[in-house]
């Protein structure tokens, strides 16, 4: 008898979103390009609380990092460009990148939003990226 599937799939805890405002350490995960919208999506993880609190039931979360399309104008274009720019910093990367995956296994403080999806309940995402010191 295979004594590994008498597991309990009663007491498993619930996996959950942060409080709006929570500094976090998190870790790329993946990073998946769409070069006909001009964005990289990161799916994150949680790896540290500022707080010292614990964070192993936290959800991972997805982030997007918009690029510049050639139809924006010059003040979204460098909104965009500054955004981007202190991800990179604090993601430890200096200038620009040639491939996506240049992102996977990079980390980073962030401070983290909250949010509510029909589909997938409450949800984390990058609200300010912060600067590596």
């Amino acid at each position: 008898m295979e004594d590994f599937l008498n597991v309990n799939l009663d007491d498993i805890p619930e996996q959950i979103a942060l409080e709006n405002a929570t500094e976090a350490k998190i870790e790329v995960l993946s990073a998946v390009p769409n070069e006909e919208r001009r964005y990289v999506l990161l799916t994150c993880k949680v790896i540290q609380l500022a707080s010292g609190e614990n964070f192993d039931n936290v959800k991972n979360f997805t982030t997007f990092l918009n690029y510049p399309r050639p139809e924006d104008e010059e003040l979204k274009k460098n909104n965009k460009l500054r955004r981007l720019k202190t991800a990179h910093e604090a993601l430890g990367i200096s200038g620009a990148i040639s491939d996506a995956e240049d992102y996977q296994g990079k980390t980073a403080w962030v401070i983290l939003s909250q949010s509510e999806d029909d589909v997938y309940g409450t949800q984390n995402d990058v609200k300010r990226w912060v600067k590596s010191k």
